[in-house]
């Protein structure tokens, strides 16, 4: 009788185990994104790709995508947002413009969305996502510019 309660427990805590090393490799991609971001603001999303699938152990054949989150997609990373923004009132964010502001408060924000499939089919139904439901996960970043305003 008590051998099934067990299991069940080891298996949840496999599961907290996979969701947390799941959240820090989120992280450490969205902050190597930003960082790609910030040094090359005109980066597009297969660069994104390939430094989110780099940080996060995949190869591109199951690495990341752009674009929105779907519903029924689980275990691949998803570049929603990758834009250069500028923080306080002004022209928007081209930090090649010859007269660019050097003070100016430009920053390049990355969302990465991702659906987390636990092994234990009740860890959805904990969450509010149903017997076997996926598990929906976000980390944003934003790092400031570190490039450009070559004005004045």
């Amino acid at each position: 009788m008590i051998l099934p309660v067990l299991v069940l427990l080891l298996l949840l805590g496999i599961d907290m185990g996979r969701i947390f090393f799941t959240s820090v490799d989120l992280r450490n991609a969205a902050h190597e994104a930003t960082m790609l971001g910030a040094l090359e603001p005109d980066a597009d999303c297969a660069d994104m790709r390939a430094i989110v699938d780099q940080q996060m152990g995949r190869d591109p054949a199951e690495g990341a995508e752009c674009g929105a989150l779907p519903t029924n997609v689980s275990g691949i990373a998803h570049i929603t947002y990758q834009e250069c923004e500028r923080e306080d009132p002004g022209p928007g964010c081209d930090p090649w413009a010859p007269n660019y502001p050097p003070d100016a408060d430009l920053r390049y924000a990355v969302r990465l969305e991702y659906r987390f499939q636990p092994i234990v089919p009740f860890v959805g139904l904990l969450t509010g996502n149903g017997i076997g439901g996926s598990i929906p996960m976000s980390v944003e970043n934003r790092t400031p510019v570190l490039v450009g305003y070559e004005g004045a």
